[in-house]
């Protein structure tokens, strides 16, 4: 039987009462195949059950991480995908009953160290990484402090913002490579806005000087 302990609690209720969940399955998997002979039976339910729940619980953790930006989702899905891989292409060795019996026991003792590795090494990282967790302030929110009390100023530093924020995301952003035209229009952007809208020495409306009353 495998247990899970207060070890592999990640802090997060959610994850952690699914990943609780999992080991459930895979312990009632092996009582029903001490107490049958019809191990083929219990692997089907088995396969069928993980293949669904475990959908369902990399689905919370990927969209929690989205969520907060963590950058370690793309490493998550990756692995995600190799426990998924394996659950569908399983094929229980139906050989002999001796061969069926130890087929579902290596599946069983596969999806275990699995989870135990996977829960100690990239679980319990959720957040921990993360540029914007979900009980810090965000770095990138055009807040009061940094308000000047000029409305046409504050407009355009909220809009910057705004573009380090979506840059931001872009950076941890999966398949980097295929956003060329994001990135082109993000660095047409910031240079728009650090673009000081003088012409020699003539000052304009939209001066940061002129509009405070001071000399530029």
């Amino acid at each position: 039987m495998y247990k899970f302990t207060d070890d592999y609690l990640i802090g997060i209720d959610e994850i952690d009462n699914e990943h609780r969940r999992l080991f459930q399955m895979i312990n009632e998997a092996i009582d029903l195949s001490k107490e049958s002979s019809d191990i083929s039976v219990i692997s089907k339910n088995l396969v069928s059950g993980l293949k669904n729940y475990a959908a369902t619980h990399f689905a919370h953790e990927e969209a929690y991480m989205e969520h907060i930006h963590d950058p370690e989702l793309p490493i998550q899905k990756k692995e995600h995908e190799a426990f998924t891989k394996k659950i569908n292409t399983f094929a229980l060795d139906t050989s002999s009953p001796e061969a069926a019996r130890q087929s579902l026991n290596d599946l069983l003792a596969y999806l275990a160290r699995w989870l135990y590795r996977h829960i100690l090494s990239s679980d319990t990282m959720i957040g921990k990484m993360s540029s914007i967790s979900s009980d810090e302030e965000d770095p990138f929110a055009f807040c009061e402090k940094y308000k000047t009390g000029v409305e046409l100023i504050d407009t355009e530093h909220r809009r910057l913002f705004e573009i380090i924020h979506d840059t931001n995301d872009l950076i941890h952003a999966e398949l980097l490579h295929d956003k060329y035209d994001e990135i082109m229009h993000l660095l047409a952007e910031l240079k728009s806005h650090g673009t000081h809208p003088l012409s020699g020495n003539q000052c304009s409306e939209t001066c940061t000087c002129c509009l405070r009353g001071t000399s530029c």
